[in-house]
């Protein structure tokens, strides 16, 4: 169950897992509020089923119970924390992106492959990521002299972005879906790998890789990932869904197609 508390001069939603290692009950950030303003917005119609804030939260963590009376209640009572407003933007939008473009950059011009060995190893093995990044980099750049509309518009506390930020972009998954089609298996592996390391619930991702792997018939591989698709999917259902709608819900998908797949890996006489 998720609750609220505060830190410093922010209020975070947290929810408490258990480390299946050391048995510690371990509080994962689910959300973190900035400011009296953006508190405000959230609890406008959060009593009444979560509103938009809570939409936001049950999409990104379907898994999840949320007792939104509560936290509303919760969160009003640590208003007095919060300063009055705060550049949400700057924090939640540019910051993050600097700081990953900044690691990211300084490691690559470190990594000279004219200069040193281990470099040119390193550049080597992570050739097809990095030429994935490249097209993804030039897709990026060419698009984006976009106009503000209501289909792209963001909410005063970006929201939508910070929403966006924890899943796949469907554009993205589209793309290597259809290099996996293609049969250009190397490019949609480097792809698919990538986005399974970014982001870690995406079940499809690791269904996509033992989907490569059964057809290279690396068949431990295959079984591995699939088992982690489901692992994975499982996460992904709704709290409510009946038996009958197992196929046709595509929250449920993921978990569907890798029991599917897991017993074609097990029974690889039985064929694709």
């Amino acid at each position: 169950m998720a609750y609220v508390r505060a830190r410093g001069s922010q209020v975070l939603v947290v929810h408490g897992e258990r480390d299946l290692a050391t048995r510690n009950v371990e509080q994962r950030i689910l959300f973190t509020i900035y400011s009296k303003a953006e508190a405000r917005e959230a609890l406008a119609d959060m009593g009444r089923g979560g509103g938009r804030f809570g939409s936001l939260l049950e999409r990104a963590y379907p898994g999840l119970r949320f007792d939104w009376k509560r936290l509303a209640r919760d969160l009003r009572a640590q208003l007095h924390v919060l300063p009055d407003d705060y550049d949400v933007r700057e924090e939640r939008v540019r910051s993050r992106f600097r700081e990953a473009l900044r690691a990211f950059a300084r490691h690559l011009m470190q990594a000279d492959p004219q200069e040193l060995m281990p470099s040119a190893e390193l550049i080597g093995e992570h050739r097809l990521e990095l030429a994935f990044l490249v097209e993804l980099i030039e897709w990026r750049v060419k698009l984006c002299e976009q106009k503000e509309s209501q289909w792209n518009k963001d909410t005063r506390f970006c929201w939508r972005f910070e929403g966006a930020s924890r899943d796949v972009p469907q554009d993205i998954e589209e793309w290597a879906a259809d290099l996996w089609e293609k049969r250009e298996l190397d490019r949609a592996e480097a792809a698919f790998r990538l986005m399974a390391d970014c982001f870690d619930g995406y079940a499809e991702g690791h269904n996509y890789l033992g989907l490569i792997a059964l057809e290279r018939n690396r068949l431990d591989e295959a079984i591995a990932s699939f088992r982690k698709t489901i692992e994975l999917g499982r996460r992904l259902f709704p709290r409510r869904i009946a038996r009958r709608n197992h196929w046709n819900d595509i929250e449920t998908r993921p978990y569907m197609r890798g029991m599917r797949n897991l017993a074609i890996a097990l029974n690889p006489g039985s064929g694709m």
